[in-house]
C-alpha cells in the first residue's frame, strides 16, 4: 500500500514537471510567434519617458488653433479622454513646427508622417506614436528612419512633462510659456538648455553616457561667457542630431565590414 502511494506521488511529480516543461516551451513558442511590432511594443521605457511622451502626444493633438468654443471643450475634455481616442495629423505637426520657427519643407514633413502612419489614415494615434518612439529608441541597427523621432525628443525636452493633467488643463496652450512679450502676448518657449535634458538623458543612458550626449548636443561648454546656459532651437538641435546619427551609422557599418564570416575564412585557408 505504501509503495503504491509513493509510486503515485512520483507519477504525479513527473506529470507536473512535464506540464511545467510544456508550459515553458509554449511560452517560448508564443514569444517567437510575436510580430515585430508586438515585440517592439513589449519593450519598456522609464516612467519619466512615458510621462514626457504622453505630454508631447497631447501637445501635438492640440496643436492646431481652435475657435473659442472648441478651446473650452479642449480644456475640459481632451486630457480626460482615453489616450487611444486621440490623434494628430500632418496639419497639427506643421503648426507645431511653425510655432517653433522651424523652416520645414513639404517633403520633410510628409516623410515624418510617412514614418509613423502605419494605417495610412493620415491620423496618428497613441499606439503608432509609441511604436515610432520605441522602434527608434531600441534600434540597434541605426537604420530606422528617425526624422519624426528626433522632433519628438526635442519636444520631450521642451514640454513641462512633470505637470499634472489639471495643470495642463489650466494652461492656456499646452506649450512651455516664458514671460509676456512687449505686446502682452504669451511667448512660446522655443529653445532648450542642457538643464532641460538632464532627467530624460539620465534615465535613458545613465550618468556617464548622459554627459556624453549633452556634449554632443550643446558642446563641451554648456554656458556662454556670461555664465548663462546655452540655448538651442529645433533647427540647431536637428542639425547636431543628424550629424551624430550619420556618424553612428558610419561606425556601425565599419564594424559590420570588419566582422569576417568564419566559413569564408575557413574556405580560403583550405585553398592555401
Amino acid at each position: 500500500m505504501m509503495q503504491n502511494t509513493q509510486s503515485q506521488f512520483r507519477d504525479d511529480d513527473r506529470k507536473q514537471t512535464q506540464r511545467g516543461q510544456q508550459n515553458s516551451t509554449f511560452q517560448q513558442q508564443m514569444k517567437k510567434e510575436l510580430s515585430i511590432e508586438e515585440q517592439i511594443m513589449e519593450q519598456k521605457i522609464s516612467p519619466v519617458e512615458e510621462r514626457a511622451l504622453q505630454k508631447v502626444f497631447k501637445r501635438l493633438c492640440n496643436a492646431t488653433p481652435k475657435n473659442n468654443s472648441q478651446q473650452e471643450n479642449t480644456k475640459s475634455n481632451t486630457l480626460k479622454k482615453d489616450m487611444n481616442e486621440n490623434y494628430f495629423t500632418l496639419k497639427d505637426l506643421a503648426f507645431c513646427l511653425t510655432e517653433l520657427d522651424y523652416p520645414y519643407t513639404k517633403q520633410e514633413i510628409d516623410q515624418m508622417i510617412w514614418e509613423i502612419d502605419e494605417k495610412l489614415s493620415g491620423k496618428i494615434g497613441w499606439h503608432e506614436f509609441q511604436l515610432c518612439y520605441k522602434r527608434c529608441a531600441f534600434d540597434k541597427s541605426g537604420l530606422e528612419p528617425r526624422s519624426l523621432y528626433n522632433v519628438i525628443q526635442f519636444l520631450m525636452y521642451l514640454t513641462p512633462y512633470n505637470n499634472t493633467d489639471q495643470e495642463d488643463i489650466n494652461n492656456e496652450n499646452k506649450f512651455n510659456i516664458n514671460d509676456d512679450d512687449d505686446e502682452g502676448q504669451k511667448k512660446i518657449k522655443k529653445t532648450i538648455t542642457s538643464e532641460d535634458t538632464l532627467e530624460l538623458l539620465y534615465v535613458r543612458y545613465g550618468r556617464v553616457l548622459m554627459n556624453q550626449e549633452i556634449e554632443e548636443i550643446f558642446g563641451e561648454q554648456q554656458q556662454n561667457s556670461d555664465g548663462e546656459d546655452i540655448q538651442i532651437n529645433l533647427e540647431e538641435y536637428l542639425k547636431k542630431i543628424k550629424k551624430k546619427d550619420f556618424q553612428e551609422r558610419q561606425r556601425r557599418e565599419k564594424e559590420r565590414k570588419n566582422v569576417q564570416d568564419p566559413t569564408v575564412d575557413k574556405f580560403y585557408k583550405s585553398r592555401m
